[in-house]
C-alpha cells in the first residue's frame, strides 16, 4: 500500500524590505506547509523552487521557515512552482512542478500525490547489526515482513514504528544460522543498550517466535498490541523486573519459555539452544496470557511463588526449575489447568543426550497445585535439595507416568493420597546421561513412607530404588508400605 502526503500550502513570496526602501509597504500573510500524513518517518527536509515573473528562481528550504512550517510572502505574485520532499531514505524523492498561481488571501494550491513511493511488504529475512542498519531499514516504512528479522547492537527500536506483522520469528539479542546447511541454531548476541520495546507498538501478530535475550528491558512495554504468537522466548535480561506492557497477548499457540529453553525447543527448523534466566524478575504479575498451547518453562527467575498467573486458564506442559527463591505454588490459578505434564526441578535435554542440573533450592512444598486432579503425560519431581513434602497434590488422581527422585529431605508421599491409577511409577532412579551413567541423580535417601499409594492402581512399570526403604509392589498394598 502507498503511503500518501497531503500538501496545503498557501504560496506568496517572500518579504523582502530594507529599512531605507521608501516604497510601499507591502502587505504579507503567513504560508505554511501542513503535512497531513503523520506516519511520514525521517522526513529531514522539504524545498520550494519559486520562478517569479520576471524569471527570478527563488530557493526556499526548511531553514525559512519557523517550526510550524510557516513563513511571510507577498501577497498577489503570480509565481511558478516546483516542489521537493526529502527523507533520510532517499534524496528528493518527490517533485512536481505545480503551475503558475496569483496568490491572494485565501487561495490554496492542494495537492494530492502519492509521494513516498514505497512498498510496504518487505520479502526475505533480514539480519541487523547496529542501530544504523536498523534506522536504515525501518525509515522505508515497511509494514510486514514475509521472513524473519534479527536484530542486535541497537539502542532503540523507534524506527520500526510501522511494523504490523511478521510472518517468521523475531529476534532481539539472537540471530539464527545454518549448519552444515541442515540445522538452524539460535545464537547468542548482546544487546544490553537496548533499554525498551518502544517502537514496536504497532506489532499485532508474529506468525513465528518472539525472543528477548541480554537486553536492558526492564518490562515489556512497546509490546502493547501484540495479540498473536506462536513462541515467546525471554531470557538473560538481568534488568527485567516486570511483564507488564504486553496486555492483549492472551494466547500463545505453542510455547512461552521465561528463561531456558528446553527440549521441545528442538525440532527441525529449530535445535537447542541455551538461554539464561530473568534473576531478577520476582513477579508473574503483569502477565496477561490466558492460554499456552504446549510448554510453560519457568527457568531461573527470582519469583518466591505463583501470583500474578490468575488469568492462566489452559497449559500444555509446566516446567520449573532452577528458580533459586521459589518456596511454593502458591497463586496457581485453580482448576485443572495443566493437560499434558509438570516437571518440577528436573531438566533433561534428550536430543543432545545430557542431563542438566537444574533444581528449585528453596522449594519446601508444592502448595498451590491443588487444583491438578489428572495428568495425560508425567509427574517429575526431581533435584529439589529442600523440599520436604508433596502437599498441593492432594487432589491429584491420575497420572501416565510418575517420577520422582534426588530430593534429600522428602520422607513420605503423603501428598499423593488421592492418586487412583498410574501407569509407570519411578520413585528413586533419575535421567542418565546415557545408559552407562552412574546413579548419581538417583534416590530420595530419607524417603521411606509410601503409604499414600496404598491403593493406587499401577498399570505399567514399577521402579522404586535408592531411595531410604524400597517397597516391593505387593509390600506397597500392606502395611509393609513404610518403615520407621
Amino acid at each position: 500500500m502507498k503511503n500518501l502526503v497531503y500538501f496545503l500550502p498557501v504560496l506568496l513570496f517572500i518579504s523582502c524590505k530594507s529599512d531605507d526602501d521608501q516604497s510601499p509597504e507591502l502587505e504579507e500573510i503567513n504560508v505554511c506547509i501542513i503535512f497531513k500524513n503523520q506516519s511520514i518517518i525521517g522526513l529531514s527536509d522539504f524545498q520550494f523552487k519559486i520562478l517569479d515573473k520576471d524569471g527570478n528562481t527563488l530557493l526556499l528550504d526548511r531553514t525559512h521557515f519557523n517550526k510550524e512550517n510557516c513563513l511571510k510572502m507577498q501577497k498577489n505574485v503570480p509565481v511558478s512552482l516546483e516542489l521537493y520532499v526529502k527523507d533520510n531514505c532517499r534524496d528528493f524523492v518527490y517533485k512536481k512542478e505545480l503551475g503558475t498561481y496569483s496568490l491572494n488571501d485565501n487561495i490554496e494550491v492542494v495537492i494530492n500525490d502519492e509521494v513516498l513511493q514505497i512498498d510496504s511488504v518487505y520479502e526475505g529475512d533480514i539480519e541487523i547489526k547496529n542501530q544504523e542498519e536498523l534506522d536504515a531499514f525501518g525509515c522505508q516504512g515497511y509494514k510486514k515482513i514475509n521472513g524473519r528479522l534479527s536484530i542486535h547492537g541497537v539502542n532503540n527500536l523507534n524506527s520500526l514504528i510501522n511494523l504490523e506483522e511478521i510472518k517468521g520469528w523475531l529476534l532481539i539479542g539472537s540471530s539464527f544460522f545454518t549448519s552444515n546447511g541442515q540445522s538452524t541454531f539460535l545464537q547468542n548476541k548482546r544487546n544490553l543498550d537496548l533499554k525498551s520495546l518502544s517502537g514496536l507498538d504497532n506489532l499485532v501478530t508474529i506468525e513465528g517466535g518472539l525472543v528477548i535475550h541480554m537486553s536492558g528491558i526492564s518490562d515489556l512495554s512497546g509490546l502493547t498490541n501484540l495479540e498473536n504468537l506462536e513462541t515467546l522466548v525471554i531470557g538473560g535480561n538481568d534488568n527485567l523486573v516486570s511483564l507488564k506492557g504486553a496486555s492483549k497477548l492472551k494466547k500463545i499457540s505453542k510455547n512461552f519459555y521465561l528463561g531456558g529453553l528446553a527440549t521441545w525447543m528442538c525440532d527441525f527448523t529449530l535445535s537447542c539452544a541455551y538461554i539464561s534466566g530473568n534473576t531478577n524478575l520476582e513477579t508473574l504479575s503483569g502477565l496477561n496470557v490466558e492460554h499456552i498451547g504446549e510448554n510453560f518453562a519457568i527457568r531461573g527467575s527470582g519469583i518466591r511463588n505463583f501470583e500474578g498467573l490468575s488469568n492462566m486458564k489452559n497449559i500444555g506442559t509446566l516446567i520449573v526449575s532452577s528458580n533459586a527463591k521459589l518456596v511454593n505454588f502458591l497463586g496457581f490459578p485453580t482448576g485443572n489447568i495443566v493437560s499434558n505434564n509438570i516437571t518440577i526441578g528436573e531438566y533433561l535435554n534428550f536430543r543432545l543426550n545430557f542431563f542438566n542440573e537444574s533444581h528449585n533450592p528453596a522449594l519446601d512444598n508444592l502448595k498451590g497445585l491443588e487444583g491438578i486432579t489428572s495428568l495425560k503425560g508425567k509427574l517429575s519431581i526431581g533435584l529439589n535439595d529442600k523440599l520436604t513434602s508433596l502437599d498441593g497434590l492432594e487432589n491429584l488422581q491420575s497420572a501416565k507416568n510418575i517420577t520422582i527422585f534426588s530430593n534429600p529431605l522428602l520422607t513420605s508421599l503423603e501428598g499423593l493420597s488421592s492418586l487412583i491409577s498410574v501407569e509407570n511409577l519411578n520413585i528413586g532412579s533419575g535421567p542418565k546421561n546415557s545408559d552407562n551413567d552412574s546413579s548419581k541423580n538417583d534416590g530420595n535417601p530419607f524417603l521411606k513412607d509410601f503409604c499414600a499409594l496404598k491403593n493406587t492402581t499401577i498399570t505399567g512399570r514399577y521402579e522404586v530404588i535408592h531411595n531410604g526403604y524400597n517397597p516391593t509392589k505387593e509390600q506397597l498394598t500392606t502395611d509393609q508400605c513404610k518403615v520407621n
